[in-house]
């Protein structure tokens, strides 16, 4: 993903705890994340907004100065989702940060994925297994010990996981793009 993503985790860090927003730029990220995953047309930055503030806002508006980062977050996960040379990652905390911070960190932004993905695939009934399959493994994830020893062992699981996840919400997001786009195909043109 590109530096600029998101200002920076710190900068939007601080407009959450400006404007009282109580999740971390991991948990939005997972929940954009999902959302960009589920979706099964495409959706105006107004609609974007409206479902972010429902989700983490109690559904008040947004500020000003948060609704740019916030849309940009968006268009920008829906980029690094759709590259062809799968570059995409989820935004979790750097490698020198604490291992138990960046386990509860992956932690958040899964269940916000599972958030994000609920609200925009709320039937899975067209979903193949291994989508299902990642879906149920992600619930599982979200049940893990944060209080991890910082040995190699141990980081080693981790990347595993968060490679694990990264590959799951692409495989999430190519399956119901690509139902998305025979949709649109099977769709009549109007003249």
């Amino acid at each position: 993903m590109s530096d600029d993503i998101y200002i920076n985790i710190k900068n939007l860090q601080s407009l959450f705890d400006q404007f009282d927003i109580y999740a971390t730029p991991y948990e939005v990220h997972g929940i954009v994340t999902g959302m960009v995953s589920g979706e099964v047309e495409e959706t105006e930055q107004d609609d974007v907004l409206t479902l972010l503030s429902d989700l983490i806002n109690d559904g008040q508006n947004f500020a000003k100065a948060l609704k740019q980062p916030l849309y940009s977050m968006y268009l920008e996960t829906k980029d690094g989702l759709s590259d062809t040379d799968l570059q995409f990652m989820p935004l979790l905390p750097d490698d020198d940060e604490p291992l138990s911070d960046r386990i509860e960190s992956l932690i958040g932004w899964i269940q916000g994925f599972l958030v994000g993905f609920g609200v925009r695939k709320t039937d899975l009934k067209d979903a193949s297994d291994d989508v299902q399959e990642a879906l149920n493994d992600f619930a599982e994830i979200t049940r893990m010990d944060t209080d991890m020893s910082e040995e190699e062992e141990a980081e080693e699981a981790y990347f595993e996981i968060v490679e694990y996840v990264r590959v799951s919400a692409l495989l999430c997001f190519t399956e119901f793009h690509q139902q998305m786009k025979s949709i649109k195909a099977k769709k009549p043109t109007l003249h």
